[in-house]
């Protein structure tokens, strides 16, 4: 049985370094080798989206991360003496085990990724994750994928915002999602989770930042 990565004796987020599997894509196909489940029945369409919407080539990807890099940097939102670092050519996904530990996995390619999202609904794409012992942020290929939208969970500032009748176009840009995505991740190095409201009320003020600019 071929795999590869670590695991740490604690459990975590599907955005840090804590309890990760990481398995090869051909292992994926022999351990998770479901039938294909039709499009319409896809659970996760969005992360599908995403996949089909990020740039074809390795110099895309890396013009709007650079991009989208800069604009962080200006807009503060990474701390000191933490490394933001990007691996453009691996699309990572993700899926959730029991009630806090998650598995992770690879593919070098976006048909590769299409094809494994569509027959595993339970499993997403991951635009970055922080890897804690490290201070370090790791970007992925779909993190530059335009189209995605914002998150507004009840309570936070998003979404107050939508019920009050004030407009906010929650869709992002490449590079805005790169600037959400270093928002979030940095969010973590900061102890906020992902049933914490601040660390959405920091996407969204950073890419509001932005806009304002």
């Amino acid at each position: 049985m071929e795999a590869w990565g670590s695991i740490s004796p604690r459990t975590g987020s599907p955005h840090t370094d804590r309890c990760v599997i990481v398995l090869h894509a051909e292992f994926f196909n022999r351990l998770l080798g479901n039938s294909a489940i039709p499009e319409e029945n896809v659970e996760n369409r969005s992360s599908i989206d995403k996949t089909e919407a990020t740039p074809a080539s390795i110099q895309e990807r890396q013009k709007v991360f650079d991009e989208g890099y800069q604009q962080a940097l200006e807009l503060d939102l990474i701390p000191e003496g933490v490394e933001v670092v990007d691996s453009l050519n691996t699309f990572k996904v993700g899926a959730r085990v029991g009630k806090k530990d998650w598995v992770y996995g690879e593919f070098g390619t976006r048909e590769e990724t299409l094809a494994f999202l569509t027959k595993n609904p339970a499993w997403f794409a991951v635009d970055g994750v922080y890897h804690e012992r490290f201070l370090r942020v790791e970007l992925f290929a779909t993190a530059t994928a335009g189209g995605t939208r914002l998150f507004a969970p009840a309570g936070g500032l998003l979404s107050r915002r939508l019920q009050s009748g004030l407009a906010f176009n929650t869709s992002m840009s490449g590079v805005e999602n790169v600037i959400q995505t270093i928002a979030h991740e940095t969010g973590h190095y900061f102890h906020f989770d992902h049933d914490d409201t601040k660390i959405y009320n920091r996407e969204y003020r950073a890419v509001k930042r932005y806009r304002a600019r």
